[in-house]
């Protein structure tokens, strides 16, 4: 059995069920401190809009020492190269790479084809077997549509 240790991050909330935590702080402070967590919390999207258009803080994980524990040099490496990790000037270069391709018209020319997909992946296990969601459909859904999005044979 793994035994967790005290220096590696943890959720505040069940994750399976985050939605009652999310339900008790909402009615509360926009920004809250969890000490679980070890980071600050915000809640609203106005709040949420003001932090991230705002200086003095950082969405890379290993800025906050208690998070840093929990990146690995694979995970160090993908934190560095992702537009979901990176600040500043680094964002904008990553998120302007990508902006004229993802407009709302072309995600929306997209859900026919991922509807499609989605319901012949949730439909490939034999109702009443049972299975593993995360490789039965989790896994083979991004990557079946991201193939179809750059062209792939489904047989590849």
């Amino acid at each position: 059995m793994t035994i967790p240790s005290a220096a590696t991050p943890r959720l505040p909330w069940e994750a399976a069920d985050p939605y009652p935590f999310y339900e008790r702080h909402r009615n509360g402070s926009d920004v809250v401190w969890n000490s679980t967590a070890q980071s600050w919390l915000v809640f609203g999207y106005r709040t949420a809009q003001q932090v991230l258009g705002g200086s003095g803080w950082s969405i890379d994980p290993r800025a906050n020492p208690y998070a840093r524990n929990g990146v690995d040099d694979a995970g160090s490496a993908l934190v560095e190269r992702s537009m979901l990790f990176t600040d500043g000037d680094e964002h904008l270069r990553l998120r302007g790479s990508v902006r004229d391709i993802f407009t709302p018209s072309f995600i929306e020319g997209l859900t026919e084809g991922v509807q499609s997909i989605a319901a012949a992946i949730i439909d490939h296990p034999p109702t009443g077997t049972v299975f593993d969601f995360m490789t039965a459909i989790c896994l083979p859904l991004p990557l079946a549509v991201t193939g179809e999005w750059i062209g792939l044979d489904v047989g590849t």
